[in-house]
């Protein structure tokens, strides 16, 4: 196991040397090579990700329990009685891993399928990309995924990352590529029972009417406001995915969580940029988008909007940036097309100083997790 451990670890560092070594000069890989690269990465990734010992105070502890409680009490407890027994589709994934003795498979299964997802997009836009003077967008996506996905969240949380990557494919297959047929709804809907919070990435594609509705966008910030009335709303309903929603939602409001403060602002501060970027592009009518692309930007202006919206609540906030760590991957590109060599220095500059910080910031947030508790 050790020799495995050190050899997907070196596998890994390979890889993100290569990434870095992108920004620099212009590394030919195609499509179908990408897609090894990412593949086997997510492999390793998802390998050692499973092996961590979760520390006390991770939800990961309460994640294991409840599969614990599946194991012994069986398909009759997981429907009856288990503690996400209203989200059908998290809670049938717990219990095909109470039928394994081994509660790691739960963080090797969804770490894997999060990574395929963000493999599958990448490679997507590497074939349509493919002519692109150089790979700076593809090492920026790398380092960005990671820096807005929140490494220690994602192994602790599981769900909410899960979830995001999911609804953040239906958002990239129903309107970057306007494809047609029933997936893209299932892909809406799915998440939901995972974790009901991605519920906000459908209510923000039914306001993609036209390109136009970025204008309202800005209104949106305010939500916050009535987030306590919303939250009743949907503890009275009938669905229990909804129920769920509206509980988290006056839980997360209540939460005293240690925040920090500088990490917010920092994401504060990228997410404004982002939306400063996306405003630019819709702007300028001499660039020759086709309509999803820009329905997808205004997609992610009112996302945006509606996240800085939560900072009331931050807990939100985070959790929506987990969706934005997936959503971003095509925009990188549409951006550093759109804006001048110069304006584009500065924008890459920012986002290697971005990713440079928090990727820092969670690995030793990671390190002392793991350490602290031994």
């Amino acid at each position: 196991m050790l020799i495995l451990n050190i050899i997907f670890a070196l596998y890994i560092l390979i890889i993100v040397l290569i990434h870095q070594i992108g920004f620099l000069v212009n590394i030919k890989v195609n499509k179908k090579q990408y897609m090894f690269m990412l593949f086997y990465f997510g492999i390793a990734y998802a390998f050692l990700a499973a092996q961590i010992n979760p520390p006390p105070l991770w939800d990961l502890v309460h994640h294991y329990n409840e599969i614990d409680r599946m194991r012994s009490g069986g398909l009759d407890y997981a429907l009856t009685q288990g503690r996400y027994k209203e989200l059908f589709i998290i809670n049938f994934i717990y219990y095909a891993v109470s039928l394994f003795d081994y509660n790691n498979l739960l963080v090797f299964i969804t770490i894997f399928i999060e990574y395929m997802i963000f493999t599958y997009i990448s490679c997507d836009l590497k074939e349509k990309y493919e002519r692109e003077r150089n790979t700076i967008a593809f090492s920026i996506n790398f380092f960005l995924f990671f820096a807005l996905v929140n490494i220690v969240l994602s192994i602790s949380g599981i769900r909410n990352v899960f979830a995001f990557s999911i609804a953040s494919l239906a958002v990239y297959m129903d309107l970057f590529k306007q494809r047609k047929g029933i997936i893209k709804y299932l892909l809406y809907i799915l998440p939901i029972f995972i974790h009901p919070s991605t519920i906000i990435v459908p209510v923000a594609r039914i306001f993609v009417l036209t390109p136009k509705m970025y204008k309202l966008a800005p209104l949106l910030i305010i939500w916050g406001i009535f987030a306590s009335n919303i939250s009743e709303l949907l503890e009275s309903s009938s669905i229990g995915a909804l129920q769920t929603a509206g509980y988290l939602l006056k839980l997360y409001g209540e939460s005293s969580t240690i925040i920090d403060y500088r990490v917010v602002i920092v994401n504060v501060i990228f997410v404004s940029i982002i939306i400063i970027a996306c405003l630019y592009i819709l702007k300028k009518k001499h660039l020759n988008y086709n309509i999803g692309q820009l329905q997808y930007i205004t997609f992610i202006i009112i996302y945006l909007f509606v996240a800085l919206g939560s900072l009331q609540n931050v807990l939100i906030f985070n959790r929506m940036l987990y969706g934005l760590a997936f959503l971003i991957l095509p925009l990188i590109h549409l951006i550093l097309q759109s804006i001048s060599k110069k304006i584009r220095t500065l924008f890459v500059i920012i986002c290697i100083v971005f990713f440079t910080g928090m990727i820092m910031y969670q690995g030793l947030e990671l390190f002392h997790a793991i350490t602290y508790y031994k």
